[in-house]
Formats: structure tokens, sequence, C-alpha cells
């Protein structure tokens, strides 16, 4: 957002599809363990919150695999998040065989 190179959908779509421009723009320090009581040494840009999957949470009988992250370039002047989308695919297996279906969260 202060950066003129991402302040509009396309620049920051072109910097998001880049691993190097994406590492110079949105990424900030490796944080192992977060922490309330202030920032990192190496802070100052921006923070990525990671979303963490284990398979075999929601149940025993769900089986989720991702598919896909997509970012979210639309909202590149008015914040400075990054919105992004998962595509899963799920399967539930049952006693009497296996029963399939696809959905998106």
């Amino acid at each position: 957002m202060h950066y003129k190179e991402v302040n509009y959908p396309e620049g920051l779509e072109r910097i998001l599809r880049d691993d190097t421009m994406r590492g110079l723009y949105v990424y900030d320090d490796e944080t192992d363990v977060g922490s309330a009581s202030g920032p990192a040494d190496m802070s100052g840009r921006h923070r990525i919150d990671y979303v963490m999957f284990r398979e075999g949470s929601l149940s025993n009988n769900c089986v989720l695999q991702p598919e896909e992250v997509s970012f979210i370039a639309q909202l590149a002047s008015l914040t400075d998040h990054v919105p992004f989308s998962f595509k899963f695919s799920s399967r539930l297996d049952d006693c009497q065989g296996l029963i399939s279906y696809e959905s998106t969260l």
C-alpha cells in the first residue's frame, strides 16, 4: 500500500506472482514463535499469518486435500492486507464404501 509498485491491482498481482518480488514486498522476518511483548528484531514491513492444515482434524471419515491458493489483488490501494483463498477437495469415507464430493472453502 505504501509502495507505488503495489498500490494498484495489476501491480500487486504482478508482485504476488513472482517469488523474488513477493519476498521484497510481502514477506518480513522468519518468526517461529509469536509474542505480544513486541515486534521481532527484523520486523517493520509486513507480517504473514499462517494458515495451518492438518489432515484428520475435522473427522476421522473426512479427508481434505488442498488444491490451490489464490491471492486477491483487487483491494491493493485500499488496505495493507492481502486476502487469499484456499480451494480444497474433500472425500468422506464410510463403512459401506466411498462417498465422494468436492467443495471449496
